[in-house]
């Protein structure tokens, strides 16, 4: 499955942190957009982040029974 990347002069990578073995892995950025976030670690793993109700700019997505966090530079 090939991906497009969009580059609207935003990151095209990131650091997402796995809350579940307390690591960080780095991750491209697919998309964006105000609802939700796709990314890809591995180029295998996509992951859809969508932002917590309570915390402005932190980005939760699950996987394989693990949580990866993202939090968005201010």
């Amino acid at each position: 499955m090939a991906y497009s990347i969009d580059t609207n002069e935003r990151p095209t990578t990131a650091k997402v942190h796995c809350t579940d073995n307390d690591q960080w892995v780095e991750a491209d950025i697919l998309t964006q957009n105000q609802k939700n976030i796709v990314m890809v670690i591995q180029k295998t793993v996509r992951l859809s982040f969508h932002e917590h109700d309570r915390k402005p700019g932190t980005w939760i997505a699950n996987s394989n029974g693990y949580e990866f966090v993202y939090k968005q530079p201010k």
